[in-house]
């Protein structure tokens, strides 16, 4: 299309009068006329007031621009208030910090084309005019290689941003890690949750003389700012929680084998026997790699007696660096069943390690405390009978925690009394509690939602003894 005769000349007379808005305004219109749109959004941000006064408007263009810098200003006091709480942190610890290099206050932001100097509208025709929405990026240091398996890890829970300085600050007390990672844990009411959603906020690696600190930011919304790809870290954690879980498991069947024996176990073996005496279903590599460090710690906990109560929180310096947690709790496991939502929970202080949906028996099932007396593989003989492939009784009465040949009776009143469980989860529950479990059966007590949802990954022990008992018949209240 020839251009029109006005806009040959406007063009020109812009050119020599780059100041007079008017003439901006009016080359604009006779490119809106032309279907020209980004030249007329040019031309238009150059005329300014004069826009404005014709158009009674403000040029949605600088209205973006005008929000997105707003915006930028209030994320980038945010991330400046938080890297100064951690900067404080890092000072009251008296520690050298490598930290992610922060925002330059010159920084250019999105700014209006200026009439200084100004030319001809560009050629091209698209219709994408630029917002000014993006936010500026930041460059992130590496943190340097250490040792794999050298890891402690801190958690915290509320806010990403509210939590990451205090689980840097309880990092920082402990000396002895190589590597520190920081985490949010979710929460549901009352509980934290133990889950494959749990999210690594930052990693803290020491140099060799434990000085120097060099922090590498893994989620944007903790630290306000483009993050490190965090799939690495995320890698390392849920080998950690792996470990953990064998950690928990081990412990809670040392603190039952001490305190219905009077005696400390010789050792894993010792736990893991046959039946009647398999405290836990087996054993793994883990387990017997950790187990003098877990021992001699429980012991050193109970000044050398027998344990009588929870177990307080370990902390990295007692445990080694691949077995430090900060602010996780780590208690016997424990079992409540909430009879309201059908679930039973696997507890470690306010920590849902497990959540199984169940079947009950409605007023049928007892309600109050119960401890586990008695696990067995394939009662009566059998994997697929009506107790299913595991059972586990309570106190040594005839209601048991088993599984079941009836799996649509999950979430369902069917039972005499039992609690039943599908094959899977009541398989992974034998194996994660030991012997001596406190159980308590209840009205309430599952977490909001009742979703506490487990690591994908299924907790499983290697079996070393026989763990069958074909000398009885079992007649479980199923």
């Amino acid at each position: 299309m020839k251009p029109r005769e006005e806009i040959v000349h406007l063009k020109q007379f812009v050119k020599n009068h780059p100041d007079n808005k008017m003439a901006w305004y009016l080359l604009g219109k006779e490119y809106m006329l032309q279907g020209k749109h980004s030249k007329a959004n040019y031309c238009f941000l150059e005329a300014g007031e004069v826009y404005e006064a014709f158009e009674s408007k403000q040029h949605p263009i600088l209205t973006q621009q005008r929000q997105a810098i707003e915006q930028w200003a209030r994320r980038r006091k945010r991330a400046l208030l938080a890297k100064r709480a951690l900067l404080a942190l890092l000072i009251l610890f008296g520690l050298t910090v490598i930290a992610p290099r922060a925002e330059s206050p010159e920084e250019p932001v999105a700014q209006a084309p200026s009439s200084e100097a100004a030319e001809e509208p560009p050629d091209d025709e698209g219709e994408g005019a630029a917002t000014g929405d993006k936010e500026p990026e930041q460059a992130l240091d590496a943190a340097p290689i250490v040792a794999e398996g050298e890891l402690t890890v801190s958690f915290g829970t509320g806010q990403p941003e509210q939590a990451l300085a205090a689980n840097l600050s309880a990092l920082l007390r402990e000396p002895s890690w190589g590597r520190g990672m920081a985490v949010l844990l979710a929460v549901r009411q009352p509980y934290r949750i133990w889950s494959d959603e749990m999210r690594p906020l930052l990693e803290a690696s020491r140099d060799a003389a434990g000085s120097d600190v060099q922090l590498t930011m893994l989620d944007a919304e903790a630290c306000v700012c483009a993050p490190e790809d965090s799939a690495a870290a995320s890698e390392r954690l849920a080998a950690w929680g792996a470990e953990q879980e064998q950690r928990w498991a081990l412990a809670s069947a040392i603190h039952h084998y001490a305190r219905l024996t009077d005696s400390w176990p010789a050792g894993v073996e010792e736990l893991a026997g046959p039946y009647p005496d398999n405290y836990m279903a087996g054993d793994s590599a883990a387990m017997r790699e950790m187990y003098d460090v877990v021992l001699e710690t429980m012991q050193r906990q109970h000044a050398g007696s027998a344990p009588a109560g929870a177990l307080r929180p370990l902390t990295a310096s007692e445990t080694g660096p691949r077995y430090g947690s900060l602010g996780l709790p780590q208690q016997p496991l424990e079992i409540v069943v909430d009879t309201e939502q059908y679930a039973l929970l696997v507890l470690s202080g306010d920590v849902v390690v497990r959540s199984y949906p169940v079947g009950l028996g409605g007023e049928r099932t007892p309600e109050g405390q119960f401890q586990i007396s008695e696990k067995v593989k394939n009662p009566n003989g059998r994997s697929d009978g009506e107790f299913g492939s595991r059972g586990m009784t309570l106190s040594d009465t005839d209601y048991a925690i088993h599984g079941t040949n009836d799996p649509a009776s999950i979430g369902r009143d069917d039972s005499l009394g039992c609690v039943r469980m599908a094959r899977a989860d009541i398989e992974e529950l034998y194996d994660l509690v030991p012997i001596g479990t406190s159980v308590t059966i209840q009205a309430g007590g599952a977490p909001e939602g009742k979703g506490a949802a487990p690591p994908s990954g299924e907790f499983r022990l290697t079996p070393q003894q026989d763990e069958t008992n074909p000398d009885k018949v079992y007649r479980w209240l199923d």
